[in-house]
């Protein structure tokens, strides 16, 4: 049965699926018309809002410009600086003069209903009636005008509104000289709230800075907001942010304020269309999402079982060939595709098999036997020094000594016969072995040099594994090229340590020291070692980094003091490493 390809499968899915593009079209078609209508409903209530705002700060400032007139006339000036006042025709005229000019300004802004001014030792100019039993000032605004400097107060009663400020001595503004109230018909600015022809769902409110209420034109159905109207709520408004409150007719009404002359903040209440709107569009939307739901759940099981089922299993066989495992399979066939895949995956597989079990284990071998061959390459010269020593003691007659070497090199050479499979030896048996070189050595040259050897405690010689016969070529590189040619007392310090997850050999002597481009030219095979004091170095540093890598292997440094510091390094092997 012939398959289909991969590429019908999806182009079949997407004509089953073509509802999607319907349902994508039916809610950017909400949206765009839902937008369009709150932004008329936007454009309306800025409109309003502006008319409102302009209506009302016109009226301040008018307010604001009638008592700068007041205070900068000077028939009522005079009035309030006149000297010791006395019910004389002088006084009266002056008192004439001014009660004439307030009432000529009130008469040409026909928003103030009244005028009042009461002079610092009591004299009051008043346009309206009063009781003069009555004082014309209200001890809350007396307090308000005082704690300010010169600017205004505002106050209300329901019906007025109040601006109250203090008169100051101009040559001494410190000098309050008077106290002036000017009172404002609420229902002044309620007529500017009323002239929009607004809808009626959309109301205003004038707020004092301290939060007072001072006028409205706010309907039955929307009296809620004075309770709602909180420090809290009226801060954020001050702060120029749009809040929207869930009002008992169940809809959200936005609240929105602008601020006039840093004191009186005009809030506008208007209900939220886009809260109705969007009601319409989730209704639409939750519809559809669940339509298109229930396909896109089959179109997900059928790509599933199709296509990503059959990834994520080939993902697994390739981390299991990363892990050297080259006998697995891929057996998937629902398409042409997958069927070719299976067919290369396979094929690939299969070469690799053969690739490593020809290529790499041969290459393997090739090393361990490469290894074997240079650590063979020391043991012959070690030997031949060692016999060398033990003839020159016979030929002195010093057979006990000797003897003594004799009994040493037969131990140090039972330790050298240790084979194991990996090349690899306890840590402790490397370290005996270069105790007993070195005791050899310290009887040929009859304790010429002090040796020290260090381990350090963290440690433990006896659970890690460390490649034989490192230490020794060392160790003898620092006696017969370091101590002998400087003929004095000579030190030879070695310290074992860890350092990360790396075991250190720190070689220390005091010796003559030797060139550091020459070692490093030995290490970096520029310069082939044509002597066995190269060749031991070399052997060393290629063991390590055959066995190991690049990253472990020889240095030396030269120190300032003298004499030569070489550093083995190689990974920290334990029993569990070597069983694994």
């Amino acid at each position: 049965m012939k398959k289909n390809s991969l590429l019908s499968k999806l182009i079949l899915s997407n004509l089953m699926f073509f509802l999607l593009p319907a349902v994508v079209f039916l809610i950017l078609a909400s949206v765009f018309f839902s937008n369009r209508l709150l932004s008329d409903r936007r454009a309306t209530t800025q409109y309003i809002q502006n008319d409102v705002s302009t209506s009302v700060s016109n009226l301040l400032s008018g307010i604001s410009n009638l008592s700068i007139s007041i205070i900068a006339d000077e028939t009522i000036r005079e009035f309030i600086l006149a000297d010791n006042p006395a019910p004389t025709s002088e006084y009266l005229e002056q008192y004439s003069s001014a009660l004439s000019t307030l009432q000529t300004m009130i008469s040409q802004n026909t928003a103030v209903q009244n005028i009042y001014i009461q002079t610092a030792d009591d004299r009051q100019l008043c346009t309206g009636a009063y009781s003069k039993n009555a004082p014309i000032f209200t001890g809350q605004e007396f307090d308000g005008m005082n704690s300010t400097y010169g600017q205004w107060v505002l106050f209300s009663d329901g019906k007025y509104l109040n601006f109250c400020r203090s008169i100051r001595n101009m040559y001494h503004p410190e000098e309050k000289i008077a106290y002036l109230k000017i009172i404002l018909d609420s229902s002044a600015l309620r007529r500017f709230f009323a002239s929009s022809q607004m809808p009626d769902d959309i109301c205003f409110a004038l707020w004092s800075q301290d939060g007072q209420l001072l006028t409205h034109n706010l309907t039955d159905s929307n009296r809620w907001l004075l309770n709602e109207a909180d420090t809290e709520t009226l801060f954020r408004l001050k702060q120029g942010e749009r809040i929207s409150l869930h009002g008992p007719d169940g809809y959200y009404h936005a609240l929105s304020s602008r601020m006039f002359h840093g004191r009186l903040y005009l809030t506008e209440l208007a209900l939220d269309k886009k809260n109705v709107y969007r009601r319409m569009i989730l209704i639409i939307i939750l519809a559809l999402t669940t339509l298109f739901a229930v396909f896109a759940t089959v179109q997900i099981i059928f790509y599933r079982h199709f296509l990503v089922k059959p990834i994520l299993h080939l993902g697994k066989l390739m981390e299991s060939i990363e892990s050297e495992d080259y006998s697995v399979q891929f057996n998937y066939k629902v398409s042409r595709e997958l069927e070719q895949l299976t067919s290369r995956f396979n094929t690939m597989s299969k070469r690799l098999h053969f690739l490593y079990n020809q290529v790499y284990q041969t290459n393997l071998k090739y090393k361990d036997a490469e290894i074997q061959n240079l650590q063979a390459e020391i043991n012959p010269h070690f030997l031949y020094n060692v016999l060398d020593s033990i003839c020159w003691l016979i030929e002195l007659k010093r057979t006990e000594h000797a003897s003594r070497m004799v009994r040493m090199l037969s131990s140090l050479f039972r330790l050298s016969l240790i084979r194991t499979e990996d090349g690899l030896i306890p840590l402790s048996k490397e370290l005996e072995h270069v105790n007993l070189y070195v005791k050899l050595q310290q009887e040929r040259f009859e304790n010429h040099f002090q040796f020290t050897l260090e381990v350090d405690e963290s440690v433990d010689p006896s659970s890690i594994y460390v490649m034989k016969l490192l230490l020794q070529p060392l160790v003898e590189n620092a006696i017969v090229h370091g101590i002998v040619p400087d003929r004095n007392d000579g030190e030879i310090i070695v310290t074992v340590y860890q350092e990360d997850q790396n075991l250190i050999y720190h070689i220390y002597d005091n010796g003559v020291g030797i060139d550091p481009d020459y070692i490093q030219s030995l290490l970096s095979h520029s310069n082939p070692p044509s002597d066995t004091h190269g060749l031991a170095l070399n052997n060393i540093n290629e063991r390590l980094k055959l066995k190991y890598g690049d990253s472990y292997g020889l240095a030396y440094f030269h120190p300032g003091i003298g004499g030569s510091i070489f550093i083995v390094r190689q990974p920290i092997i334990t029993k569990e490493d070597r069983s694994c």
